[in-house]
């Protein structure tokens, strides 16, 4: 994995990207509740994007699924919110398959 450069000063933030998969619940869980600081929802999404680095659709997409199911309207608005700007900052190739999983 290339270092991003926000890893060396929120060192878990690439630990739980090389565990990969499993912990995209609790990346998800953070990203939508409201006790997480803007900081806190903002590295959970990188490390969203670093696990599914190769397919940014999956991870738009697992925050747009998430954003459906959410028992609240606050939740869901700020996981809805996170999967816009995943959707953002989408590769140019991708960009198309990004949008398309917001819907």
């Amino acid at each position: 994995m290339t270092r991003i450069p926000w890893m060396e000063e929120y060192p878990a933030g690439e630990a739980l990207a090389e565990i990969g998969l499993p912990v995209t619940g609790s990346l998800v869980r953070a990203i939508g509740s409201i006790e997480s600081s803007d900081v806190l929802r903002a590295n959970a999404e990188e490390v969203l994007l670093a696990i599914y680095k190769g397919n940014d659709p999956a991870a738009v997409g697992i925050l747009r699924q998430a954003a459906k199911k959410a028992s609240d309207a606050v939740t869901a608005a700020r996981l809805f919110e996170s999967a816009i700007r995943l959707a953002r900052k989408c590769f140019p190739d991708w960009r198309s398959a990004c949008e398309a999983a917001l819907h």
